[in-house]
């Protein structure tokens, strides 16, 4: 990652402290494909200076930088360097592989290894990703430069178009992206990889579609802000800090000593619920409550694989057709003649009108816990439910004092934007 904290130096020094600790191989994740080729030989070779471990480099196309970095790499002395085959290579993904077995033959880096040999393999995920062919979206798969301003990794901007999909909002990634570095900058400079990818991009896309900065903010940018994802790099904005947790004090310990055993208690649940069959469905408990016991259950049916997106126009009548007869396409071209009938929009259906004291969701989610009941009494910015929405948890609060005189929706209910929950007056 790069950022005013994020120096060779820095990342020198951190090298030497896990070598200390006897890590056996050290990787310089580069999510993002923002390595440049001297950056890569620059960095390899002040590593190899100072420890002897092994050096993985792992840099992907978004920017189109990967390739010339990875042969940078070599020339400064790496041991490994991260491909993938080309059925899935490129884009956010990837320099292939066998792209740069060709290119090394018969040099000092030389892999040794035959192209013939990596054939059967390539020809295997050929088939594969034409079976998924439906779940990929084009714009993961182009070289995008804008990386190199807005820094964000391959699989975050998979994240952020599939959010804003969700969402409706596609056309507003452009915002989105824009809002990234801000959001990094405000909360410390976080290297933008799982998990803070998610915290990052995740808040940048609610301070886009709700219209007003940190208004609504995901229980994991609280934590992260309190310390439970541990130190951050740089100095989180005090302006931030204090909209976000008010008065409330970060720790300044390791955040797993806070944590109290839980394995055990979860696993009694799930016995109780029987969905225990195997070590790994506990797990799944622990990590998904909401949505583990239908799944574990068999109650879950199996997403369809989409097929991919076709173009089609959005007015007038198509005249040219492929037409397929016994296995043998045709293409047929149709002219009208006459017996035209005139075409109308059929009718939209009127939104449903606001619910007087209505507390609305401020996006596509699903509601994971409903907090109130109906005849509670209400303060202003109390938590009313816990909405799931792109893979965050988000709190939504009563905008006044009152009594919870109706809930509309329940737990595990999925809801639109703008769709009324509950009313308090």
């Amino acid at each position: 990652t790069i950022s005013p904290v994020h120096t060779i130096e820095r990342y020198v020094e951190l090298a030497v402290k896990l070598a200390e600790l006897e890590c056996d191989s050290l990787c310089i994740k580069d999510m993002a494909g923002l390595i440049s080729p001297k950056d890569a030989y620059d960095l390899i070779k002040a590593l190899k200076k100072e420890v002897s471990l092994p050096i993985n480099l792992h840099s992907h196309c978004t920017s189109g930088m990967a390739p010339i970095s990875l042969f940078t790499g070599c020339e400064a002395g790496v041991d490994i360097v991260d491909t993938a085959f080309s059925p899935f290579a490129w884009g956010t993904s990837h320099f292939p592989t066998e792209s740069l077995v060709a290119s090394l033959k018969n040099t000092p880096y030389d892999t040794g290894i035959e192209l013939d040999a990596l054939t059967e393999i390539t020809e295997y995920f050929k088939k594969l990703r034409e079976k998924y062919k439906g779940l990929f979206d084009p714009i993961s798969e182009r070289v995008d430069t804008r990386v190199l301003i807005y820094q964000i990794p391959g699989g975050m901007i998979s994240n952020l178009v599939s959010q804003l999909k969700e969402q409706n909002a596609l056309d507003r990634l452009e915002e989105v992206l824009e809002e990234v570095p801000r959001v990094r900058e405000d909360l410390g400079y976080p290297p933008l990889v799982t998990p803070a990818s998610q915290i990052v991009g995740t808040q940048a896309v609610l301070n886009v579609l709700v219209g007003e900065r940190y208004k609504v903010v995901p229980k994991e940018v609280k934590d992260y802000i309190m310390g439970y994802y541990g130190r951050p790099p740089g100095k989180i904005k005090d302006e931030v800090k204090a909209k976000i947790i008010g008065d409330a004090k970060p720790i300044t310990c390791r955040p797993a000593d806070l944590l109290e055993p839980e394995l055990e208690k979860l696993r009694k649940e799930a016995e109780k619920l029987g969905i225990i069959k195997r070590e790994e469905d506990l797990l799944t408990y622990a990590l998904y409550p909401t949505v583990a016991v239908k799944f574990l259950k068999g109650e879950v049916e199996e997403e369809p694989i989409p097929e991919p997106e076709k173009v089609t126009p959005t007015k007038g009548i198509p005249t040219e057709f492929k037409v397929e007869v016994d296995g043998e396409e045709y293409v047929v071209k149709v002219e009208p003649i006459g017996g035209f009938i005139d075409i109308k929009e059929a009718p939209t259906k009127a939104k449903p009108q606001k619910v007087e004291g209505g507390v609305t969701s401020p996006m596509q989610g699903m509601i994971v816990e409903i907090k109130v009941k109906k005849g509670d009494k209400v303060k202003k910015g109390d938590v009313l439910a816990v909405l799931e929405a792109m893979k965050m948890q988000n709190d939504i609060v009563s905008p006044r004092d009152g009594v919870v005189e109706e809930i509309f929706v329940s737990e595990g209910q999925n809801v639109s934007a703008g769709e009324v929950i509950m009313n308090v007056k």
